[in-house]
């Protein structure tokens, strides 16, 4: 079983970081929501497909995968974001270890990529919370940013 990547308060920062996305979209209509969902979607699947090859964190990542599922259309759900966001910053520590300790090189590098995406969104850009992104990405993935 892998540990975490980030300690509880970096996965905190991290929730953080999406929610600030997250609740963007809650208040504005944007033509890269979309893309943002599906780039999410991507994250806890690839999660999801590390958590299976390894087996012991099953239990673990099905409770967010759960919480993913029940509050994807964040929209529609009242104060959500946060839960959300959560889940999702403990899924991206926990596939983050399981990648390094498992391999599969092709998973990862997507995994890699979309995750820096998504951190390093427009919104967290304009929010000043990029150089924090930035420090949290290069603790998941060890190289610098």
């Amino acid at each position: 079983m892998a540990a975490n990547s980030l300690t509880d308060n970096d996965i905190t920062s991290l929730a953080q970081i999406f929610d600030t996305s997250l609740q963007y979209y809650c208040k504005h209509i944007s033509p890269l929501e979309s893309e943002y969902v599906k780039k999410l979607s991507t994250i806890m699947g690839l999660g999801f497909t590390t958590v299976l090859v390894d087996g012991d964190l099953l239990v673990i990542y099905e409770s967010r995968l759960q919480t993913f599922i029940r509050y994807r259309n964040f929209k529609t759900q009242s104060g959500c974001t946060e839960m959300l966001s959560r889940a999702i910053a403990e899924v991206i520590s926990i596939a983050a270890g399981l990648f390094r300790l498992l391999g599969h090189q092709q998973y990862y590098d997507t995994f890699v990529a979309t995750v820096e995406n998504v951190a390093t969104h427009v919104v967290v850009q304009e929010s000043g919370k990029l150089v924090e992104a930035k420090r949290l990405l290069q603790l998941l993935f060890q190289k610098h940013y």
